[in-house]
């Protein structure tokens, strides 16, 4: 490809040197395109309007937000929910069902087979919008994996993917006015409850009760959680809870142009395995909940702050990619 443009542009400047010709040579020189859109979550297909009696139903008022943060959480719903749409009505090798709803907000469960074949194959779990108040990032990131399967399907030869883009909708919907106790923005449901810390007995939310039947139920050969790192992140990492025989290594060594953690960006919250690769065996976490009923490959995947947010969700289907590609029987 790159040759085949070179020579247009030799072409051109030899057989003109018009403004047009050198506007021509321009073109033939222009970047390709990314693999993937940027990101969506906010550019809805229609405006959305929110009547004022809106805000006075009791699961809207229940978010405890203010109009500014609800309409754009709605938004952002509305959005997702679009996609999720369009996405099933082109893709025959898709199927939606309801996960569970809470607060009158459907968590969507996308299950993605290959029509050509009916042996039994592992099952991989992708997860998004865990945090997705403050971390969007993972919502967009996993449905972008749905929109590629839906065009792209042969890996589903190998796999049965089941994708759940968005985990928390009410942390989307409240955004960044859902405050933790120390301040950090955007991981709380509306109850104020860390989805990613409530995998355990009595900490049960609806959401994370509903995701550890999916997995107990399913018994999913990998388990991918896609995150978004805090703006002092400068590479992309994966946490795994448990000796996976370095497979996690693998996804990281295998994704070309990926800037990845280092020894010293891990510093001593994580502990350090190779680079982009750290240990942690956090309680209440979903990718520990997998490990503790034995699924080896259950991750975190972490997205750094400090990119922006085409790079981070370039850099993370990269890694979804090469784990996906990694994971092959």
């Amino acid at each position: 490809m790159l040759a085949r443009s070179l020579c247009l542009v030799t072409a051109t400047l030899l057989l003109a040197g018009s403004a047009e010709a050198q506007r021509a040579g321009k073109r033939a020189q222009a970047k390709p395109k990314a693999a993937y859109h940027a990101v969506k979550i906010r550019q809805p297909l229609k405006p959305v309007r929110i009547a004022p009696k809106v805000h006075k139903l009791a699961f809207i008022k229940s978010l405890k937000a203010d109009n500014a943060a609800l309409k754009r959480g709605l938004t952002d719903y509305r959005s997702v929910r679009l996609r999720i749409r369009d996405l099933r009505k082109t893709s025959p090798h898709l199927e939606v069902r309801p996960l569970i709803k809470t607060k009158s907000f459907i968590v969507d469960k996308l299950v993605l087979k290959s029509a050509k074949t009916t042996t039994t194959k592992p099952k991989i779990l992708i997860v998004g919008g865990v945090h997705a108040g403050s971390e969007t990032i993972g919502v967009e990131a996993a449905l972008q994996v749905a929109e590629h399967l839906g065009k792209n399907p042969a890996i589903l030869e190998h796999f049965d993917i089941t994708i759940i883009p968005l985990v928390n909708p009410t942390g989307l919907m409240r955004g960044d006015a859902t405050k933790s106790k120390n301040g950090t923005p955007g991981r709380y449901t509306s109850d104020g409850v860390d989805i990613n810390r409530s995998f355990g007995a009595g900490r049960w939310t609806p959401e994370s009760k509903a995701m550890a039947d999916l997995m107990k139920t399913e018994r999913f050969h990998a388990i991918l959680d896609l995150h978004g790192a805090g703006s002092h992140r400068d590479g992309f990492f994966i946490i795994k809870g448990t000796d996976d025989g370095g497979i996690a290594s693998r996804f990281t060594s295998q994704a070309q142009g990926v800037p990845l953690l280092t020894r010293e960006g891990a510093g001593t919250t994580y502990n350090f395995n190779t680079p982009g690769v750290v240990t942690s065996s956090n309680e209440g976490t979903l990718k520990q909940f997998g490990v503790s009923i034995g699924t080896r490959h259950s991750y975190t995947f972490e997205a750094p702050g400090k990119l922006s947010a085409e790079k981070q969700i370039a850099g993370t289907l990269s890694l979804v990619n090469s784990a996906l590609n990694a994971l092959r029987p």
